[in-house]
């Protein structure tokens, strides 16, 4: 789908990727290989479907901002290539380039492994007069 000029692809499971002026990932997960190298990366949270670093260093290129909770600390140090790592938690903004992101809390209601006490993420995008 393309409104204006901001591009969002559907990629399986929980992943999305997002084209406008730069390049963004969030949670990709049983991706191909042959995919745009990010500018950014938005980690949900740790579990391996959203956090997957084989599927993370597919599109991972050194300068790659990478926009983590807490508890994904530890699989993002590993890459090889330098990548920024920003650890947010719900209630924070933060701007990359042209994009304004809203860190939002995000949990299950019905389900005891996705609970709210762990201060996982979701994500609001503005860009070009476009809302993600």
């Amino acid at each position: 789908m393309k409104i204006n000029d901001v591009e969002l692809k559907y990629l399986g499971h929980s992943g999305f990727l997002i084209e406008n002026s730069c390049v963004i990932y969030i949670d990709p997960y049983n991706i191909k290989d042959d995919l745009k190298k990010a500018d950014l990366i938005l980690i949900t949270h740790s579990h391996y479907d959203h956090c997957s670093f084989a599927d993370i260093g597919k599109v991972v290129k050194e300068g790659t901002t990478i926009v983590i909770p807490a508890d994904c600390q530890s699989k993002i140090t590993r890459f090889d290539v330098p990548v920024k790592m920003e650890i947010v938690e719900p209630g924070q903004e933060i701007n990359f380039r042209n994009v304004k992101i809203d860190i939002l809390p995000a949990y299950n209601v019905d389900k005891s492994f996705h609970p709210k006490e762990e201060g996982w993420l979701g994500y609001l995008l503005k860009m070009d007069n476009v809302l993600i």
